[in-house]
């Protein structure tokens, strides 16, 4: 221990020291504080992470197979029930069972079944997307770019009449119907006729971007 008079330079340094090292310790205490504000800043602006959100209104869930095999079903029974009786009566039956195509009254018929058709459905196509099997089931079908309900023309002209009329064709008509059906075992389950139209089908629940083409 050095005496108490002596000059002892750790006696004057020892303090500055203790004071540089205090000012450094608050530095890095401010400078934690600091980040620690940046990184939690209340006042900041709230930002919103859209991508991935999962609540994007083009956002809809595809109708199972069994749900489109159902409304299909159902619609082809309502069919059936109006169309048959009135080839047995006409007689067309009769000569389709014997083998006979009898080309015109076939035709006749089909305008028939198109005539049928729009007047069962006219109404649920323009303004829900749906027949009544897919009503029943809880489909529709929209377009596949806007998700929005297609005007009854569009339904008509695209989705409904090519694939119909491929069917009437001679011999290969019912294999064109069989591939058209098939393709609903795509990873998107679109048919031929959606394919022609842009469309899909989706569960009812499915929110509209808009109400209806003819508003776009």
């Amino acid at each position: 221990m050095p005496p108490s008079g002596c000059f002892c330079p750790g006696r004057f340094l020892l303090p500055l020291f203790n004071i540089a090292s205090s000012k450094d310790c608050i530095g890095k205490v401010l400078i934690k504080k600091e980040n620690s504000v940046e990184e939690k800043n209340v006042y900041a602006a709230p930002q919103s992470n859209l991508e991935g959100s999962g609540t994007s209104d083009n956002e809809y869930e595809l109708a199972s197979r069994w749900q489109r095999l159902g409304a299909s079903i159902i619609d082809s029974i309502i069919a059936t029930a109006i169309t048959l009786p009135l080839m047995y009566y006409t007689g067309t039956w009769q000569k389709l069972v014997q083998g006979e195509y009898p080309v015109f009254e076939i035709a006749m018929f089909g305008l028939f079944g198109f005539l049928v058709f729009f007047a069962l459905h006219g109404y649920l196509l323009a303004n829900y997307g749906q027949t009544i099997g897919k009503r029943v089931v809880g489909i529709k079908i929209v377009s596949k770019d806007s998700i929005a309900i297609l005007s009854l023309p569009k339904v008509f002209f695209l989705r409904y009449l090519p694939v119909s009329l491929a069917g009437y064709v001679p011999t290969i008509g019912q294999f064109l119907g069989l591939i058209n059906v098939l393709f609903i075992f795509r990873a998107d389950k679109r048919c031929v006729h959606d394919l022609i139209a842009g469309t899909i089908v989706v569960k009812a629940n499915v929110q509209r971007l808009v109400e209806n083409s003819a508003e776009q």
